[in-house]
Formats: C-alpha cells, sequence, structure tokens
C-alpha cells in the first residue's frame, strides 16, 4: 500500500471530495486507501454512505462523536500503508494531479509534507465573511512565506509517516485548536517539514459567531496545555504578547481597555469587513482573563 488517504468526518458532505480522489488514483494506478469514518454524524449519513461504491473506499460509522483528535489515531493505526495523508472533509484539492504531487515529494528522508490551504477568491455571505478573511489572511500562505516558519502546520492537508504521527498525536481529549500542539511536537522532536506547492480549497467556513467560538475554545485549550505542562507558555504569538504586557504590570490596564470595546468588536466580526487586528485583541483580552483566573 503506497498510501493512507484518512478523512474524518462530522455532519458534512464527503462525497464530492472522494469522487475527486478516485479519479485521481484511478489515473496514478497505485495501491491507495481511503478510509472515510463517520465521526457521530447525524447528517449528511445517506450522501456520505454512497462512498462506499468505490472499491478504494473503507466507509465506518461510529454512533459516537470521539473528537478529531481521537478519531485521527484511531484511523491512522487502522491505516495499511505507513504514509497518511490527512484531509479534512470540507476541502477539495486545487489540483488535478493532487495526489501524484504529493507521490513524488516523498523522499527517505521526509517526514512531514504540507501541501497548504487555499480559499475561494469570491468572498461569501457576510455571514462567514470573518472565516474567509481570517483563512485568506493567516492561513493561505505560498511554499516561501510557509518556510519562514516550518513547524506552523494546517492538519488540513498533511502527509505525514504512519509511526511519526502516532508518536505526536498524544492528545486525544476532545479540544478544539489542538494543531497548535501538534506543530509544537513536531518541532520539539526536530523533524523534517517539507512545504509545497499542493494545496486544497477549504469550503466549510464556519459562521462568524461559531468562529469566534472556537477561536475562544483554542484558546482555553492553550492555556490547560500550559497548565498540564504540555505546552510552553511562548508558543503562540498571543502568549509572547501576554508576556511583554505582564512583564510591565499592563494586563489589568489592557483588558479593561479592550473591554470598553468587546461589543464594538463583536458587532465588527459579524459583518462585510472583519478587522483582524481586532480579533488578536479580543483573544489576547480572553486569554489574560484566563490567566489572571489562574493566578498566572
Amino acid at each position: 500500500m503506497v498510501l493512507s488517504i484518512l478523512i474524518p468526518v462530522y455532519n458534512y458532505n464527503v462525497f464530492p471530495l472522494v469522487k475527486r480522489l478516485v479519479a485521481q488514483i484511478n489515473e496514478l494506478s497505485e495501491p491507495i486507501e481511503i478510509r472515510v469514518y463517520e465521526d457521530g454524524s447525524t447528517n449528511y449519513l445517506e450522501e456520505n454512505k454512497k462512498v462506499e461504491k468505490f472499491p478504494e473506499v473503507i466507509y465506518k460509522r461510529l454512533e459516537i462523536n470521539h473528537g478529531r483528535t481521537a478519531l485521527r489515531s484511531k484511523m491512522a493505526e487502522d491505516a495499511r500503508s505507513r504514509w497518511l495523508l490527512f484531509l479534512d472533509s470540507d476541502v477539495l484539492p486545487k489540483n488535478n494531479d493532487f495526489l501524484k504531487k504529493y507521490k513524488n515529494a516523498v523522499t527517505p528522508y521526509t517526514d512531514v509534507i504540507f501541501g497548504g490551504i487555499v480559499y475561494d477568491s469570491t468572498p461569501p455571505e457576510r455571514d462567514r465573511m470573518l472565516r474567509w478573511v481570517y483563512g485568506n489572511k493567516r492561513e493561505a500562505k505560498p511554499v516561501d512565506e510557509r518556510m519562514k516558519t516550518p513547524y506552523v502546520i494546517i492538519s488540513q492537508n498533511l502527509l505525514i509517516r504512519k509511526e511519526l504521527f502516532l508518536e505526536v498525536n498524544d492528545i486525544h481529549d476532545h479540544l478544539y485548536g489542538l494543531d497548535n500542539y501538534f506543530s509544537y511536537r513536531l518541532k520539539a522532536l526536530k523533524v523534517h517539514v517539507h512545504h509545497i506547492d499542493n494545496p486544497v480549497i477549504h469550503k466549510g467556513l464556519e459562521p462568524s459567531e461559531q468562529f469566534v467560538k472556537k477561536a475562544l475554545q483554542a484558546v482555553e485549550t492553550t492555556v490547560i496545555l500550559e497548565n498540564k505542562n504540555l505546552l510552553e507558555d511562548n508558543v503562540r504569538p498571543l502568549q509572547k504578547t501576554y508576556k511583554r504586557i505582564k512583564k510591565f504590570g499592563l494586563c489589568s490596564g489592557f483588558i479593561a481597555f479592550v473591554s470598553l470595546f468587546k461589543k464594538r468588536m463583536e458587532r465588527n466580526f459579524r459583518s462585510n469587513r472583519p478587522n483582524l487586528f481586532w480579533f488578536d485583541l479580543y483573544r489576547l483580552r480572553y486569554y489574560m482573563l484566563l490567566k489572571k483566573k489562574g493566578h498566572a
């Protein structure tokens, strides 16, 4: 088995993605499997079950939601290949040679290959504008820019050795925002991360209120991991900014000042022109509140 493509699914129609991948597998004539595991989904079950018609696909429906991280480990353990390509269900390969590019990029010295993320050029409806702007400004980066911080990766589109993934993906708690920890672990192990131009298009844009909620959950995860001594306190930009502000004893003043604009910020996040600088301040304020609560 050359490659195992692993797609965890939660309430999303994965059939278009699988259909496109199967077409590329047929062109390659390589032994590649696709594993699609439903993680306690209640929607799109009939649509997703249709992927079983493809001989390359192994489809499983799990009645209980395990969470993205725990499910990924289960899928990795079940996979027959030593190379795992993780894809989120709400992406589509941008190019028709997507699988071929990944196959050709593998060398005996490769540990991880990140192909990148892009977004549709047409703006979405206002309710999903924040996620689209954030993705375009913060995630959709060319290879040369990604190489400046090679360990900052997004696991929506990631090729990795099976044994390395099982070693690094060692937190199975139902937490949001564990990509930061995953990147931190790769850096700590000093593995080789190779960046190539082989993106997927992120289609599943959350409504702005949901994205803000998830962003705050990711901040909570950072504090939880810090408290468990699983993550250093200078990994994420908001951690570094917090330490600088704390050094000058300005945290309380910062919280009070940003709090004056909290409602205005939240309205902006739901608008056609969301301000990412405000979004950073909003998350930093929340991080400071959590640190203050924990007397950090």
